[in-house]
């Protein structure tokens, strides 16, 4: 199962690898990198409440953390409405006791396109 999604991922790294137009979506056309860092750094949040919140809401974790991680791309990367990104997943089954866990490289990649939301300013989120 895991070679599914092989020849898909071959074809998009051949694609942003041999490209004409090499532009990076976090550093745009004509921007000049100054070597300064910006860093953010939030309060810790007890995982708990945020559980408790999404399933008052009826969200999951998983889907939780993809809105987040779209809001914050699309912050970074101003010019374009969308990017490609690759979300891991196990093929391996649930182990019904602690000796069931094995080792190994049973996983694959799901190809998406994270679509940034119209509007970006994160004020309007509340």
């Amino acid at each position: 199962m895991n070679f599914v999604l092989l020849p898909y991922s071959v074809i998009l790294a051949q694609f942003a690898v041999f490209r004409p137009n090499k532009r990076n979506i976090i550093h745009p056309k004509g921007v000049q990198l100054d070597g300064e860092r910006k860093v953010a750094v939030g309060n810790c949040i007890d995982i708990s409440e945020v559980k408790d919140a999404l399933k008052k809401k009826k969200v999951s974790i998983n889907d939780y953390i993809l809105v987040a991680s779209s809001l914050a791309m699309s912050q970074i990367a101003t010019d374009v409405n969308r990017t490609q990104v690759s979300i891991p997943f196990t093929l391996k089954d649930y182990p019904k006791r602690l000796e069931d866990i094995r080792m190994g490289n049973d996983f694959s990649c799901l190809p998406f396109t994270m679509k940034f939301p119209e509007v970006r300013e994160l004020s309007s989120f509340k």
